[in-house]
């Protein structure tokens, strides 16, 4: 239930709250409550997931690149995420979450979400594709410049982002390389 809450609380926000423009770090405050916990008593790893899709969600809607993909009939999938975890969230501790768009290249754009409660406690990257009618792709530099970003460089990554896409390349092609014996 309590996740109906916060969406609910997360479009009010969006629609309500100051502009931002698509570099910035958008952060958001969140509270660990009793449904966010898991069988440890800390929150569990999935509802990190949830609340990143949250504020993803609130920064897209903020900046205005929701309303932009929704006119064209677009959406954003995810395509690929990883987390770690450095310190648990117990029950009502107040952390927070900084977002932030770090990147595009041809296919994919780029997410971190930082989350912290007095030290660092997991960071999560997401790797984002945007879809079209008939699930047809849609290009990051075709997006950024119709968005009115045509100025920057075409892609913005950094050697972070570059080896977790060969390790995940890698990873993809030893499993084919199984799945053929």
């Amino acid at each position: 239930m309590n996740l109906y809450f916060r969406i609910i609380w997360m479009f009010l926000r969006a629609k309500f709250g100051k502009s931002l423009a698509i570099w910035d770090n958008f952060t958001r405050s969140f509270l660990v409550w009793p449904n966010d916990l898991d069988v440890y008593g800390h929150m569990n790893n999935g509802r990190y997931l949830t609340i990143a899709d949250l504020a993803r969600t609130e920064m897209m809607i903020r900046t205005g690149f929701w309303k932009m993909l929704k006119k064209r009939g677009f959406y954003p999938v995810l395509a690929g995420e990883t987390v770690q975890f450095r310190r648990s969230l117990l029950l009502f501790r107040r952390f927070t979450l900084r977002t932030r768009l770090v990147g595009w290249d041809q296919h994919f754009f780029y997410m971190e979400h930082y989350y912290h409660c007095g030290r660092p406690s997991a960071l999560v990257m997401v790797r984002i594709r945007v879809i079209g009618k008939g699930a047809r792709e849609v290009t990051p530099q075709s997006l950024m410049h119709d968005f009115g970003e045509s100025g920057l460089e075409p892609e913005r990554m950094n050697e972070v982002l570059k080896l977790w896409n060969d390790s995940t390349r890698l990873h993809w092609e030893e499993l084919e390389r199984g799945s053929e014996n």
